[in-house]
């Protein structure tokens, strides 16, 4: 912009000196000015918003224990052995509980629409999410039973037998749903004996979904250890050991479930930190561009400040006529800002099936920081300005 405007300049007007800007020169750039706020304005809060989703999603309780939970695949001749390997592992003082199941609740694919019960209706077609356990898996992932009991070792039966989560029950139409008869895969027979709170077995990106949980000591794939706080440590190693013993040909491999979850949002944060950085680089280059226009007007009210301070005019009123003029470019960048950024933040959100509400004081701060940051800038030629001796002003040009 500079070098066409510059360009532009008539050759007999610069050499008398006569080079004024014009209307449109003026009016384009404080139509810069706000355009670039009305970007710092979406930006700050984008990044205000992407943080507040990212401490929900961390503070969530998300109906399991994902804190201080380790898990590993069974390698070797660790599934043959598993009862010996959880009475050596929940031995240790720094374990707490020991469990098995097919697969990671937080992370895993497997459905299925082969589910009938009683009042079913024919053609209902609803997925079911579904994995084994073992009796102490409710435990050991901090689970809560709303109805009924979990799976035990002593019923035989059980292996038949299922429990559910609330979602399932409600896509079922079961007020109660525990001791009601149900069937998968045509074949398998048998009963729901206990109903779990809803946990996440997902991103918060998507709705819980229905699921049912079986006891299959023939499907477990994978150890958990619940370890004790500060116990960290001598988990890993405890379970190093027994991995020593049954598995010793393979490499020692453990997963944190906090690590798992966390990964399912990574592209999330990573969309915060630019956004951080995106911020920060646009209110610098606001302010840059409202240094320079303001720079200008004080250039040219230069004779003008001069005469008011000989009238008597106060240094205060002076610096305040000027920013007056500048905040009012900040105000119509925060009319404009404001209504866009809440609208394509919205937008973002609804990508999430959980997820905050955009509050008002979330565009009042991005409002707030836009003006108190173009006061700061605009302030130092206005003072300059209105600080300066009105003798030199009035010869000024």
């Amino acid at each position: 912009y500079p070098a066409f405007y510059v360009a532009s300049f008539q050759p007999q007007q610069v050499l008398k000196g006569q080079l004024k800007s014009g209307t449109s020169a003026i009016f384009f750039r404080k139509s810069l000015v706000v355009v670039q706020f009305v970007f710092s304005i979406v930006l700050i809060i984008s990044t205000i918003t992407v943080y507040q989703q990212m401490h929900f999603i961390n503070h969530k309780d998300i109906g399991l224990k994902k804190e201080q939970v380790l898990y590993a695949s069974l390698k070797g001749d660790m599934n043959l052995h598993r009862e010996a390997i959880r009475e050596v592992l929940t031995k240790d003082p720094a374990i707490e509980f020991v469990s098995f199941a097919s697969a990671n609740p937080i992370s895993f694919g497997n459905s299925t629409s082969s589910v009938q019960w009683e009042g079913k209706d024919p053609n209902t077609q609803i997925l079911f999410s579904n994995f084994s356990v073992d009796p102490d898996f409710i435990s050991t992932l901090g689970m809560k039973l709303v109805g009924g009991r979990s799976f035990e070792k002593e019923r035989l039966a059980d292996t038949l037998n299922f429990i559910i989560n609330e979602t399932a029950a409600t896509a079922m139409g079961f007020d109660d749903a525990v001791d009601q008869p149900l069937t998968i895969w045509n074949e398998r027979k048998g009963k729901i004996i206990g109903v779990v709170k809803d946990f996440h077995f997902q991103s918060l990106h998507n709705k819980v979904e229905p699921l049912f949980m079986l006891y299959d000591p023939n499907t477990y794939y994978n150890i958990f250890v619940h370890f004790k706080e500060g116990k960290q440590s001598d988990a890993i190693a405890s379970l190093e050991n027994v991995w020593k013993k049954y598995a010793a040909a393979y490499p020692y491999e453990y997963t944190f479930l906090q690590d798992d979850w966390d990964s399912l949002y990574k592209s999330d944060k990573n969309t915060g930190t630019l956004f951080n950085y995106f911020t920060c680089l646009s209110l610098i280059i606001s302010s840059l561009g409202l240094f320079g226009l303001s720079a200008y007007a004080a250039q040219q009210r230069t004779k003008e400040i001069g005469v008011r301070k000989v009238l008597g005019a106060q240094s205060v009123q002076l610096v305040a006529g000027m920013c007056k003029e500048f905040v009012v470019l900040v105000l119509l960048a925060i009319l404009v800002g404001c209504p866009l950024g809440y609208w394509l933040m919205n937008n973002w959100l609804a990508s999430y099936a959980y997820h905050i509400q955009i509050s008002i004081w979330i565009l009042a701060l991005a409002a707030a920081i836009s003006t108190v940051v173009s006061l700061l800038t605009v302030s130092y030629h206005s003072l300059k300005a209105a600080q300066a001796d009105p003798v030199h002003a009035l010869r000024y040009e």
